[in-house]
């Protein structure tokens, strides 16, 4: 299949004459003769590359960059500045907006030639590994949700067809053990759902902006009342309040759904208790400085390989055979996916048999500036 390259020039001459040399090696070569035209057709028809002049009228290069950069559906296209400007500071430039590559005028044709093959393979190469990650969360995904699903279920039909039979010659406290353990096998199915459901409204809000638009509103007025909700009833639902220590220096509001937040810090604190032994340390730090809020929890537990951390997806855990974990593996992704859909960051530093840090880092609530001031 011919990989297709978005061309953008407003020279007419020069369009006309890339377009031919880059027909000539075998593309099919889309061309667009301003930066207005070049968004629209990138954002219609998708291409595996764009080259583009940074010096139009109009939306010149690095705004036509800065709009598909912005675009899920365009992010990810590799991008090439054709371009006069030779000086370093112009290329640094640039590549800090997120450019791949920049060739300067005059060029050979061999030198656009070997840039554009370069940007190709790359992107090849980066797709083939995306395919790789998403053929392993297929077979997590046969493997560990069925076992998920199950698990409770057989709880409780085991249990209700306990009490069914028994219910006559069992005591009230017999009969409490096996309610309890309904319920429990329960409120596990439940969270197993809901988050399977919130990963899929993840993937959409990802791609559609007009649904993440409505997906992000709202806020967090008091993260202080929120955080010490979550961290007090998930350290109960483990039996481990007493290891629960939580240190909380400020409080403010948060540009983030106190839903989405509570969830954030609902599955690293679960994750910290779930992975460590009871008698030791789950520690949330939570502090406000420098525009953002920083949320970190450590625990002393099994840890992780660096290859492991770098390798957290959905539906993917590690060493289950050894450490009989429950859970289908998407708790840590959905905090990550919920810090960056909010513009935040999400890190974690583990070592085998030293423990765990995650922290996500999420911006404060931006003060509108009152009127007749500067913003």
């Amino acid at each position: 299949m011919k990989n297709r390259i978005l061309l953008i020039e407003d020279e007419g001459e020069l369009l006309a004459n890339v377009g031919d040399l880059l027909e000539l090696e075998g593309y099919t070569v889309l061309k667009a003769a301003s930066g207005e035209e070049g968004i629209q057709l990138a954002e219609a028809t998708l291409p595996d590359l764009i080259v583009c002049d940074i010096l139009m009228p109009g939306v010149d290069g690095y705004g036509v960059l800065k709009t598909l950069r912005n675009s899920p559906a365009t992010a990810d296209i590799p991008f090439i500045f054709l371009t006069a400007r030779t000086r370093a500071a112009d290329v640094r430039n640039g590549m800090e907006r997120g450019a791949d590559d920049y060739v300067t005028k005059p060029f050979s044709g061999e030198t656009l030639l070997r840039a554009v093959s370069a940007r190709l393979a790359r992107q090849a190469l980066q797709e083939s590994a995306t395919a790789a990650r998403y053929e392993e969360l297929r077979g997590n995904l046969s493997m560990a949700l069925p076992h998920e699903l199950f698990t409770p279920l057989t709880i409780l039909r085991a249990n209700a067809e306990h009490l069914r039979n028994e219910w006559e010659r069992m005591d009230q406290g017999q009969r409490n053990e096996h309610l309890d353990a309904i319920l429990r096998a329960s409120d596990r199915l439940c969270r197993i759902t809901k988050n399977n459901l919130l990963y899929a409204r993840l993937e959409i809000a990802h791609k559609d902006a007009t649904y993440r638009r409505r997906f992000l509103q709202g806020e967090t007025l008091s993260f202080r009342q929120s955080l010490s909700g979550v961290a007090d009833r998930t350290a109960a639902e483990h039996e481990r309040t007493s290891d629960l220590s939580l240190r909380i220096d400020a409080d403010a509001t948060l540009p983030i759904v106190d839903e989405h937040f509570r969830k954030i810090a609902e599955e690293l604190l679960s994750n910290a208790f779930k992975f460590s032994s009871p008698g030791t340390a789950v520690t949330v730090r939570a502090t406000v400085g420098e525009g953002v809020f920083r949320l970190s929890v450590h625990d002393e537990g099994s840890g992780m390989t660096s290859s492991q951390v770098e390798r957290i997806g959905a539906y993917v855990q590690f060493n289950r055979q050894f450490l009989e974990q429950q859970g289908t593996g998407l708790g840590l992704v959905l905090a990550k996916r919920l810090a960056e859909l909010h513009r935040g960051t999400f890190s974690v530093e583990s070592a085998p048999d030293e423990g765990t840090t995650v922290t996500v880092v999420l911006p404060l609530k931006r003060r509108r500036p009152r009127a007749g001031t500067p913003s």
